[in-house]
């Protein structure tokens, strides 16, 4: 997730506002089921009234940088050995 702007200091969304007209075209219709495959660069994967299920959208990048300081360190070591 992107947690940029989440201070609750520093709102960035009112909540006692009038909705626009393109927030409400945009909305989620609960009433409707869509049979979509998940997409795990989107990170939700399923939710409903009781739970969200969600995904770690940076893996890759993570298993790269572990990948890549693993070799560093490794060669390093046989380097300094």
């Amino acid at each position: 997730m992107d947690y940029a702007g989440l201070d609750y200091r520093n709102i960035r969304f009112p909540a006692d506002r009038p909705l626009t007209e393109a927030e409400r075209a945009a909305r989620y219709k609960q009433d409707g089921s869509i049979n979509a495959s998940p997409m795990d660069f989107l990170s939700t994967i399923k939710f409903n009234n009781n739970y969200m299920d969600l995904v770690d959208r940076w893996y890759p990048i993570k298993g790269f940088n572990t990948w890549f300081g693993a070799c560093v360190v490794l060669g390093g070591s046989f380097l300094l050995s």
